[in-house]
């Protein structure tokens, strides 16, 4: 047996392919691009609800005005800037 033959037929004759030739997935239970499981989805509303929380407290904190830099701070890297704001500015009259 040549070593560079499969074992297992690949060929299907009712197989789709698409316009490079390479077969299409038309199985459903291998198209998990666009859901995540229920832990990936409480993980991306937290996050969301921190980047939110975060941009809050960059505007609060920088005398109800806007700020470009801590605005892109608080949106890319909520959980630091939350943790770096808190410890040297307090909570900026958020709690009060």
């Amino acid at each position: 047996m040549d070593s560079f033959t499969p074992l297992v037929s690949t060929k299907n004759k009712n197989s789709k392919k698409d316009e490079n030739g390479c077969p299409v997935c038309t199985d459903i239970n291998h198209i998990h691009l666009h859901h995540g499981s229920s832990g990936q989805q409480i993980y991306m509303i937290f996050h969301a609800l921190m980047s939110m929380i975060a941009m809050y407290l960059s505007y609060r904190c920088n005398n109800k005005t806007f700020n470009l830099t801590n605005f892109v701070m608080a949106l890319l890297f909520p959980y630091p800037y939350i943790l770096y704001t808190l410890s040297t500015q307090g909570t900026c009259g958020i709690l009060e």
